[in-house]
């Protein structure tokens, strides 16, 4: 039993060591995130960090001991494919955040939310105007019709809070 036991035991101190890639994944995207940056790919493995963010992004890689985070830095040109995979992710990004804000006011229903629910929901409608924002100056272009979804999402919490007030 005792031999049983030690393999078991050498088994689990070899598997404490090592994160599933699920989890190594998130906490870069989480980094990435907290820094302005956006992924590129749906999957993730690819990602956009602005140029002002990248020294803070290479110092997390460099404390990152064990998995392997690379940093290709690329100028982004309005003629190349960089240029519009980041363009299309930002809006894809905003969409999805919104989206989010108005599935959680939809399952509330007629329900109060709850008492930070409006000021969190519209924390995340000004997160994601910010970062229209950074990426309108990084691109150079115009994101009105990403900020106009952002504006609706934004009434319908503000809506919401003031029906409820009335009930």
């Amino acid at each position: 039993m005792a031999k049983v036991e030690a393999a078991i035991e050498g088994f689990f101190q070899t598997r404490l060591h090592f994160f599933p890639t699920e989890t190594v994944s998130a906490c870069i995207a989480k980094v990435i995130s907290s820094l302005g940056g956006i992924r590129i790919r749906r999957t993730g493995g690819l990602y956009f960090v602005p140029g002002k963010n990248l020294e803070d992004f290479e110092k997390f890689c460099l404390a990152a001991k064990g998995p392997e985070v690379v940093a290709v830095r690329f100028p982004l040109v309005p003629t190349e494919n960089s240029y519009a995979s980041v363009l299309r992710s930002v809006k894809d990004i905003a969409k999805e955040r919104m989206k989010a804000v108005e599935e959680s006011l939809a399952t509330l229903g007629q329900s109060k939310m709850r008492s930070n629910g409006k000021e969190t929901r519209l924390k995340e409608c000004q997160d994601v105007l910010d970062l229209l924002k950074d990426y309108e100056e990084i691109l150079g272009v115009d994101l009105a019709e990403s900020k106009d979804i952002v504006a609706k999402v934004e009434a319908a919490v503000n809506a919401h809070a003031a029906l409820e007030w009335a009930l």
